[in-house]
């Protein structure tokens, strides 16, 4: 079967995808992939692999009929010259055009992958957020509706969509996150002392970032000794964290920021528990990698994020946008640093158990029909 995987970025294809798409060619499947945000390194890598890459390029911005077009009609182009069976999107944007294209093209079976609900779960005030969750979940009701599966990785979303009737429950199925390579996450040996914790994400709001300077700053002014760390991106567009507003957390001792990173496991082996405060995800890549480490885990009672801690034996749960509560779990390990490695050993149980990438995979085949024959991958 001829299969086309469309996504927004190479380089995240490569990471959160890329066991995905070998498993895929190990079922005698040929893959092809597309994406916008292009990494001449990870397009490499796929070419590597035996994966064909085709570039294309949409709009940043949450709503932009023009460019939205333009994305539609390269899509369509790609589409045509791949002939696929069978399309996978995830993320939004690829979700919505890449379905429509598909339909247009009458591709014989499109599915599509939830990573997150976004703006189609939103709750902020104001009118024009309002107006654009509902434009998001028009779009996505459309372009659903061609679709014969369409895989959650958490409940909640799944339900959220059902309920207002932007898919149908029968052709929903779940599976838990991504997953990840117990391999390429081996567990290391935890940093004691002084208790280091870790932020991985992009520097957005939405993530908790604010929540988890304040906490640190919290427990800073009570004279306790520890280390705050944070990396990731800086954004370009919509409400963001300036790099001003990292720089002064720095210059008053309360965190420090490593930029984004290639490859977090180093920044990993030398933390002692990662932290996500986010306000709402699908199954968070990076904590699921901080747990395979053997990392215990702090994160917020919210959806996507509850899902990877079982409270008071791998991490704890805080409440979302609530620093007092996030600097109270912190506080947990700084004054009882032997829970670091028990809670560790404990998230790397749980990930075996669970987010194991060749189970997560082995799902998605099975829900796909696409796990009828096995090669050799090399």
């Amino acid at each position: 079967m001829r299969i086309l995987v469309i996504g927004n970025s190479s380089k995240l294809l490569v990471g959160f995808r890329g066991d995905l798409l070998r498993a895929m060619q190990a079922h005698g499947h040929e893959v092809s992939a597309c994406t916008a945000e292009v990494e001449s390194s990870a397009v490499r890598q796929l070419r590597d692999w035996g994966v064909r890459f085709f570039p294309t390029e949409f709009g940043r911005r949450a709503l932009d009929i023009g460019s939205d077009l333009v994305y539609l009609q390269s899509l369509r182009r790609i589409i045509k010259q791949v002939q696929p069976d069978l399309v996978l999107s995830y993320n939004v944007k690829p979700v919505i055009y890449g379905s429509l294209a598909a339909w247009l093209e009458k591709v014989p079976r499109i599915v599509s992958m939830i990573t997150g609900a976004g703006m189609a779960a939103v709750s902020l005030p104001g009118l024009r957020p309002r107006i654009l969750a509902k434009v998001v979940q028009t779009l996505y009701r459309i372009a659903l509706y061609t679709n014969e599966k369409v895989i959650f990785q958490n409940n909640a979303d799944r339900e959220l969509f059902v309920t207002k009737r932007i898919v149908a429950a029968g052709k929903t199925a779940r599976v838990f996150g991504s997953g990840v390579n117990l391999e390429r996450f081996p567990v290391a040996e935890p940093v004691i002392s002084p208790v280091r914790f870790l932020l991985i994400a992009r520097l957005l709001p939405d993530k908790g970032v604010r929540e988890y300077a304040a906490a640190s700053k919290q427990l800073k002014d009570a004279g306790l000794l520890f280390e705050s760390h944070l990396i990731g991106p800086l954004e370009r567009e919509g409400a963001t964290i300036s790099e001003d507003e990292v720089r002064e957390w720095e210059r008053q001792g309360v965190l420090k920021w490593g930029g984004e990173q290639s490859d977090v496991r180093p920044q990993i082996a030398r933390a002692s528990v990662c932290v996500l405060p986010s306000y709402r995800e699908g199954i968070p890549r990076s904590t699921l990698e901080a747990m395979s480490m053997g990392r215990p885990v702090i994160t917020t009672d919210s959806v996507g994020c509850r899902e990877t801690v079982r409270d008071g034996v791998n991490g704890f749960m805080v409440p979302v946008r609530d620093a007092a509560k996030l600097a109270e779990a912190m506080r947990k390990f700084i004054d009882n640093p032997d829970l670091i490695s028990t809670m560790g050993a404990a998230s790397r149980a749980f990930v075996e158990q669970v987010f194991d990438v060749n189970k997560v995979n082995a799902v998605i085949l099975e829900t796909l029909k696409l796990n009828r024959q096995t090669k050799t991958v090399n």
